[in-house]
């Protein structure tokens, strides 16, 4: 009986760019060694494609740290008496030893009320800085309260520029309004443009056909923002308002636009500015490409519950269907502590990183293949 003997070829991929593939898993590693703290070892499969036109396809199986020999401990967890520990978990991967920590900062999660939560604050901010005086290290679970999205912008910019500048030759974070780009760009101030003016400005673009006359301002500004404004921000050559002008233009930047109008709100704070009233809320791009959401969030259920009511209002005129209110989540609204967030998101960051030109090269499983 003859026998088939199994070979295994690479000639596949010594004809594929290798260079992209190396480059591809070099970025994997060093994402994989900040996410665990080590160097990492990856299990990876590659589907080289027949069509040398269409992208090999490179998917990630498994990923773990690799905790150095003096790191390791070989802990048997059948001989601790769980009562005697303040955390742990029934689902982990891997274990090690951090020494220095001598205090660790948590609430009680079944004493604690929501309505005590701005005190919680106070008091842990209390604690925060009698550790930092004493330089202490510490462990503790915290997010940002009592900042404004001004604040929290400058923290996400020197985020992202330590993210990314291993990748990317970046100028100097610039930070503009949502004002300042439509007047630079279109000439119009969004405030208080009126629509027939937005709408003779979009036919002007281009874009006169593709919203009706009948449809909210707001929808007009999105489609010019979208179609001429959001493509040069913190592209190259772009937008570079809070900056100077001689130092660094012709590279990509990271750029904040913000104080939306207030229609635009959402979940934001708004504040009378100049005569007008904005939303403290900002987006993040870089090279055109939207990274990031935030908010100084409100924290005022009434009047997030009259924004609601408005929206219901506007979709009733159009007859769409409402939308039903989010009652516990008003409720808990006002328990909100004063604060700032922002949501970033995390495949379009891989994508600057990668220089990558679709979000599905950079994801494992996209939706075409799930």
């Amino acid at each position: 009986m003859a026998t088939t003997q199994l070979i295994i070829r690479m000639d596949e991929a010594v004809k594929a760019n290798l260079a992209k593939l190396a480059k591809a898993l070099k970025l994997l590693l060093r994402v994989g060694e900040i996410a665990l703290g080590y160097p990492v070892e990856i299990e990876f499969a590659v589907n080289f494609n027949k069509n040398e036109s269409q992208p090999a396809e490179l998917t990630i199986l498994q990923i773990r740290s690799m905790i150095p020999p003096d790191k390791y401990h070989d802990v048997n967890i059948e001989n601790i008496d769980v009562n005697k520990v303040l955390f742990y978990s029934e689902n982990a991967l891997g274990n090690g030893v951090i020494r220095g920590i001598k205090d660790i900062i948590y609430i009680k999660s079944e004493s604690f009320q929501m309505s005590n939560s701005t005190r919680a604050v106070s008091q842990i901010r209390k604690l925060n800085t009698k550790l930092m005086e004493e330089n202490k290290p510490y462990m503790l679970e915290w997010y940002r309260v009592e900042w404004d999205h001004h604040q929290l912008m400058n923290e996400i910019s020197q985020l992202l520029s330590d993210l990314l500048s291993p990748y990317i030759d970046l100028a100097e974070s610039c930070f503009v309004t949502y004002q300042a780009a439509f007047q630079d760009v279109l000439g119009i101030n969004p405030h208080n443009v009126s629509k027939d003016d937005l709408i003779a400005c979009t036919e002007k673009a281009g874009l006169g056909n593709v919203l009706d006359k009948e449809e909210h301002r707001d929808r007009f500004l999105e489609l010019l923002f979208s179609h001429k404004i959001e493509p040069v921000l913190g592209k190259e050559g772009g937008i570079k308002r809070g900056i100077k002008e001689e130092k660094n233009t012709d590279k990509p930047c990271i750029c904040f636009l913000y104080n939306y109008p207030a229609s635009q709100a959402a979940l934001a704070k708004t504040v009378l500015e100049s005569g007008h009233l904005i939303a403290e809320r900002f987006e993040v791009f870089i090279n055109g490409m939207e990274l990031g959401n935030g908010f100084h969030e409100l924290n005022d259920s009434a009047e997030q519950k009259a924004r609601f009511e408005a929206d219901n209002r506007f979709r009733k005129a159009l007859e769409k269907v409402a939308i039903p209110m989010d009652e516990r989540f008003l409720a808990a609204l006002d328990y909100l502590p004063e604060c700032a967030g922002v949501a970033l998101g995390i495949e379009r960051l891989l994508m600057v990183m990668s220089r990558s030109q679709d979000i599905s090269e950079v994801i494992a499983f996209p939706f075409d293949r799930a």
